[in-house]
């Protein structure tokens, strides 16, 4: 019996499927942009690379994160999920979320439970800790965006303060947990969060390639502000990773960052939605190779527990 909430999941998995359809046709109407793309990609095969690999490294980041936070909400000094398994786990449910619905969660929170016998109630609170913490990240780069620019556009050599700026929350995340000590949710809280903050900065290279493939530079500034407005919009539970959401957001934000930033040339509105598009349909290849590799990699392991004799 399909709950009420249910069918809003699948109300909003079918609004952001037609979201990101409608901005492909739009992109494919501005046939400059697209153009341009797949002659960056035919001589730069490097550029291609790396908008199809660095989703695997926010892939990576996050099992990490989540690993962390699991780890500390379990407590004590083992992890209840080696973390190979967390990365596979997440793996799996990066690829699943894209389903309407979005089993990949539940399917990870089950997974937990039955194979390495972690609450259901721990994992939901590291889940739920890691969804402030990229909040935080957020909110913090996007301050950090508007900052640097400022800082780059009143100063000589303001560019290399601006990138202190921009990295500088990372640093001071991860310091605060290499000196706090022993084991603690607040340690891991602060660890997880400098993860997070390099989880932004491939997000960042990932925006500026997917920009440059389409004929249009950023400014730091520029980039950091789009990953971060990119992020919040994956945070909207309307569609699975954001699908159909991201791609608009990123083109009502593209042309209004350089005036609000006060740096940068003007970014057309084309322009946005067709990088964001290049950027989502490199993301769904590098998803679908991982999803299916973790996938078939958890199935073989469950199928290995299953038949061997109880110690």
């Amino acid at each position: 019996m399909i709950t009420g909430r249910e069918t809003w999941r699948w109300i909003g998995s079918a609004a952001g499927l037609s979201l990101f359809v409608l901005a492909v046709w739009f992109a494919l109407r501005e046939r400059d942009s697209l153009a341009h793309a797949v002659e960056q990609a035919r001589a730069s095969p490097f550029l291609l690379a790396g908008l199809v690999l660095l989703p695997c490294a926010n892939w990576l980041l996050s099992s990490l994160s989540l690993w962390m936070l699991t780890r500390a909400c379990i407590g004590g000094e083992k992890p209840g999920v080696p973390l190979r398994h967390m990365t596979a786990a997440v793996g799996a449910a990066w690829l699943l979320n894209y389903i309407p619905v979005r089993p990949g969660l539940v399917g990870r929170i089950a997974l937990h439970k039955v194979v390495h016998k972690v609450p259901v109630m721990v994992s939901v609170r590291a889940t739920l800790i890691s969804a402030g913490l990229g909040v935080i990240a957020v909110v913090v780069f996007i301050f950090a965006a508007a900052c640097a620019a400022r800082l780059a556009a009143s100063q000589p050599g303001g560019a290399v303060g601006a990138g202190v700026l921009v990295t500088l929350p990372a640093a001071l995340a991860g310091a605060g947990a290499f000196l706090m000590k022993g084991p603690s949710l607040r340690r891991a809280m602060l660890a997880a969060l400098c993860v997070r903050f390099a989880d932004m900065g491939v997000w960042m290279a990932r925006y500026a390639l997917a920009f440059a493939a389409v004929g249009q530079g950023l400014t730091l500034s520029q980039t950091a502000a789009i990953a971060a407005v990119s992020q919040a919009a994956m945070l909207t539970p309307v569609a699975g990773n954001g699908l159909g959401v991201r791609e608009w957001v990123i083109r009502i934000a593209g042309p209004a960052l350089p005036a609000w930033l006060a740096t940068g040339a003007t970014l057309s509105s084309q322009a946005s939605l067709a990088a964001d598009v290049v950027n989502r349909g490199c993301e769904i290849v590098a998803s679908l190779v991982v999803g299916l590799v973790c996938a078939a990699w958890l199935s073989r392991n469950a199928s290995r527990a299953a038949h061997s004799p109880e110690p």
